[in-house]
């Protein structure tokens, strides 16, 4: 399976509550619950601090073969 990820997806809310994305390691977990994680792995986002508007990217496109 394979799928693109916006960065966008990975903000969160700052100290300041504005919505920001940080670079740095970005660990992804699949599984049939949070108690039984199937397959694990990392990425590192990179770049600058980013803050991100409401008009952030939610579409995140999927396929499997």
């Amino acid at each position: 399976m394979t799928f693109r990820l916006h960065a966008d997806r990975l903000a969160y809310a700052g100290a300041d509550l504005r919505r920001i994305v940080e670079p740095g390691e970005i660990t992804v977990m699949n599984g049939a619950s949070s108690t039984d994680v199937r397959l694990r792995g990392a990425v590192n986002l990179t770049g600058p601090v980013r803050t991100v508007g409401h008009d952030r990217v939610l579409h995140t496109p999927a396929s499997a073969s």
